[in-house]
């Protein structure tokens, strides 16, 4: 499994969502490591069950060209970093620039009283 260092950060952004602190319930720490694993671990088996059969089936539609199947999943791998950049980084960026500079503002305001 070479994505699993990847599941620490989704506990962590649980608890972020949540607002919950890590380690000051276990019964919770428990349970949302538990239900992130078993949802990490199923997305993963679904997609090594899926891919071997849409991979084929694109293959079929494109009249078995091997080189032309490879070049419509990199297409479609593009498309979605685009739209991942778009809708989930460029947010989360504005986001932090913002936090940042209301942050500075309430630096200078205390040095200033």
């Amino acid at each position: 499994m070479i994505y699993t260092p990847t599941l620490p950060e989704i506990v962590e952004a649980v608890y972020e969502k949540s607002g919950l602190i890590e380690g000051e319930d276990e019964d919770i720490d428990l349970v949302i490591a538990d239900k992130a694993s078993g949802l990490y671990f199923a997305a993963f088996s679904l997609g090594t069950i899926a891919s071997p059969t849409v991979g084929s089936l694109v293959y079929e539609m494109v009249k078995e060209d091997w080189a032309y199947t490879c070049d419509i999943f990199a297409v479609l791998a593009g498309i979605y970093t685009v739209v991942y950049l778009v809708l989930n980084v460029l947010p989360d960026l504005k986001k932090e620039r913002e936090n940042k500079e209301k942050m500075e503002e309430k630096i200078l305001e205390s040095k200033i009283i």
